[in-house]
């Protein structure tokens, strides 16, 4: 047999590999074999490796079979390889060869595995700086959220809505102003006490609630004055029958009382439209305001800026809107 006829054979391998014959002596070997491992034809695959009598026995096996067989070779260097080890068959099948893979070195190994390590730190801190980030992004939207609602009746606050309307103002987008505000609460909270008196703003809110639009928002002002922002509304019509439900809604509910009374609860309701009723966000909420004073003095219900009943009207809270904006039309 002509050895350089394994040349070729090795040659494909992308590891380390040798060709022995039964003396353990290298018949052949490809590039990296020569390089990493100094192991040349003709030298003597013992002579560079500790050979324990395990191994020598799992080389013999390689001898008779073509299955592949791995073991573990330590060189006198002190490197420990991985070796995989088949009798060659083919045009080889009638020679006492073995073909020897020799696989890597702990070296090798041990830096992968560093490698490995590092990388599995560098993604468990990216994930940690991740968890915080989304940590800290939930606890600024919180905050926001925090300062935007009221916290006794879930509804947006005064500023929330009033941050509102100078963006609707800014960008050109019609709206309306419903003013809200309880009748009778101090009453309740003098005779009947406070716990009475918050029952009688949570109705009101949610009497609120259930009237308004998706795309509307509500808001408490303060104490028992409520307000809701109603987008793209030019009708006064449309404005009066939102006013006119949530009025009803509240009046069909009763707040229980102490010795097992109950009472009845109204609202007065007055609203204003933009640019109709004025020309800014504080004129529509003065003109709003102005008409829920009307409605509760006149007590005939929701009152829009602009109805008769305004311009009757002379006190410091009315809602004749030439007093708030002389440019704005009387429709």
């Amino acid at each position: 047999m002509d050895p350089d006829l394994l040349h070729p054979l090795l040659a494909f391998s992308s590891e380390a590999c040798v060709v022995l014959d039964r003396d353990l002596n290298v018949i052949a070997g490809n590039a990296l074999a020569r390089t990493e491992f100094n192991m040349a034809a003709g030298s003597a695959f013992g002579r560079g490796f500790e050979l324990t009598p395990h191994t020598l026995r799992l080389i013999a096996r390689c001898f008779v079979s073509t299955a592949p067989i791995r073991l573990s070779v330590s060189e006198m260097q002190g490197r420990n390889l991985t070796a995989l080890g088949w009798r060659l068959g083919g045009a080889y099948k009638q020679e006492n060869l073995i073909a020897l893979k020799l696989e890597a070195s702990l070296r090798i190994r041990s830096e992968f595995i560093k490698m490995t390590a590092a990388h599995r730190l560098g993604v468990q801190r990216a994930k940690r700086l991740h968890m915080q980030k989304q940590l800290l992004e939930d606890r600024n939207k919180h905050l926001a959220t925090v300062a935007e609602i009221d916290a006794m009746t879930g509804l947006l606050n005064a500023q929330s809505i009033r941050s509102q309307m100078l963006a609707n103002v800014a960008a050109g987008t019609p709206f309306a102003l419903l003013y809200i505000d309880m009748n009778g609460l101090k009453a309740i909270n003098d005779t009947h006490g406070h716990a009475a008196g918050d029952a009688a703003i949570l109705a009101l809110a949610e009497a609120i609630r259930s009237n308004v639009r998706q795309n509307d928002s509500a808001a408490r002002m303060g104490g028992d004055e409520f307000a809701v922002l109603v987008q793209n509304v030019s009708a006064r019509a449309v404005l009066h029958d939102m006013a006119l439900g949530i009025a009803s809604t509240l009046a069909c509910h009763r707040i229980a009382l102490p010795g097992a009374n109950s009472t009845a609860l109204h609202a007065a309701i007055g609203g204003a439209r933009w640019p109709k009723d004025g020309a800014t966000s504080e004129l529509i909420e003065k003109a709003a305001d102005a008409a829920m004073y009307a409605a509760k003095v006149s007590k005939q219900g929701p009152v829009m800026a602009g109805d008769p009943v305004c311009q009757t009207l002379t006190t410091p809270h009315s809602c004749r809107l030439t007093n708030l904006s002389p440019a704005s039309p009387q429709v």
